[in-house]
């Protein structure tokens, strides 16, 4: 072979052995990539193996326990099997984060528990003494009494916010109103009212001599008896409330759901009517009903409630989202304690619940399974890729070797030329 051909060819292989170890570089970075892709894939499925989701009990009408994944509903929302009332404070806002069902109801009837408590229990907007407050030019009431933008008829309210109603009076059953309380420094007189169903429970209760009617009518004769005597307006309200909290013991509300459960024309006249629920019982109410109080309570001390967007309040993301906003702080889980030194409302966590067993932590077999899965799916994958590479390298190794050699071998041929042509000259 003549040097220039030598030459030529020993170039040709220098190149083509460049591009081989630019490939086998390239090759060994996408072989780091996967090793490092490899180290993500275990890190999430340890992170599968370490997850923990928070669970709430219920409890069967046979008194048997289990859990559900929580979220707003399944934690917040009123359910017969949830053995404990819990509520969720927004630590940024402290107010309770709501439902928008709860939010409306809580906007339009959240000056009164109770009037609060009838709404979300289902008698909003079908009052069995809807439109009664206000009348209009023909004397045809008007407005929603248990309406906070309409003077709801509950606790002490202005004159000019009741106008319209001057009708009520203890004489014709519509109601209870007492005499003004005097001006107190040029402020407008007040009226303490309540409403006609919670009026006419009363004087059945007392006309007939059922459970509690004398403590019942020894609130009101209190109560009358500070208006005469022109209390200061904040005792009279105290009294007030006093009266309507014995009005509302256990053994008055069925009294009172009779009443709400009729038209309010039969209720008026003191008989019974077709009922707004047939087939209704109080029962079928009564816890629902001190749920919603509770929460009212609730709500009330926190100064408000916020809304939530409807991706947090049901279904996986507001699974998703409970955990986050639990986990990161920026919600509070609350719970309820009813009778005992410590009744109401009280700050609560995982860690803090077990004695109740309410609340708990697990790791979630479907989530874990299919992290598994997965792990195992695109760990293959990844082994399947590098066994490719290492081909490649292997393959790329073998020429890689051959071109040396060839090449080490022209290089001996020319140095033989180079000294042959020396040796001629000399």
């Amino acid at each position: 072979m003549g040097m220039s051909a030598s030459q030529a060819r020993l170039l040709t292989l220098t190149n083509r052995l460049h591009d081989i170890e630019y490939k086998a570089q390239n090759i060994q970075a996408q072989k780091l990539a996967l090793a490092t892709q490899q180290d993500a894939l275990y890190q999430e499925y340890c992170d599968a193996l370490d997850a923990q989701n928070i669970m709430v009990a219920r409890v069967d009408g046979a008194g048997n326990k289990s859990f559900v994944k929580a979220s707003y509903a399944t934690v917040c929302k009123y359910n017969s099997s949830q053995p404990a009332q819990f509520a969720l404070k927004d630590t940024n806002t402290g107010k309770i984060l709501v439902d928008s069902e709860t939010k409306e109801m809580w906007d339009k009837y959240g000056n009164d528990p109770y009037s609060f408590a009838w709404a979300m229990v289902g008698f909003d907007g079908q009052w069995a003494w809807a439109d009664f407050n206000g009348a209009d030019g023909d004397g045809n009431v008007t407005h929603d009494p248990f309406e906070k933008d309409v003077a709801q008829l509950i606790g002490i309210q202005t004159q000019e916010s009741l106008e319209g109603t001057q009708a009520i009076q203890e004489d014709n059953g519509y109601g209870m109103a007492l005499d003004h309380l005097p001006h107190e420094n040029g402020a407008t007189p007040y009226l303490l009212a309540m409403t006609p169903a919670e009026w006419q429970a009363y004087n059945d209760i007392v006309k007939n001599n059922k459970t509690g009617a004398a403590e019942l009518e020894a609130k009101y004769e209190e109560l009358t008896k500070a208006v005469a005597d022109k209390e200061p307006q904040d005792e009279i309200q105290q009294k007030f409330d006093a009266f309507r909290k014995q009005l509302y013991s256990p053994e008055n509300r069925d009294e009172i759901f009779t009443f709400m459960n009729q038209s309010k024309n039969h209720a008026l006249e003191g008989v019974s009517g077709t009922p707004l629920y047939q087939d209704a019982e109080w029962g079928d109410f009564a816890a629902e009903f001190k749920y919603y109080e509770n929460l009212w309570t609730a709500i009330n001390n926190a100064g408000g409630c916020v809304e939530l967007e409807p991706t947090q309040e049901i279904g996986e993301t507001a699974e998703d989202w409970f955990q986050y906003a639990v986990e990161s702080g920026n919600a509070v889980i609350m719970q309820y304690t009813s009778g005992g030194s410590k009744q109401g409302w009280s700050d609560t966590s995982v860690a803090t619940n077990t004695n109740s067993g309410y609340l708990k932590s697990e790791e979630d077999d479907t989530e874990l399974k299919k992290a598994e899965a997965k792990y195992e799916h695109e760990l293959k994958k990844i082994n399947k890729k590098d066994a490719n590479y290492d081909t490649e390298l292997s393959k790329l190794e073998t020429e890689r070797t051959a071109i040396t050699t060839e090449m080490d071998s022209i290089k001996s041929v020319k140095d033989e030329n180079i000294d042959r042509t020396f040796n001629v000259f000399n």
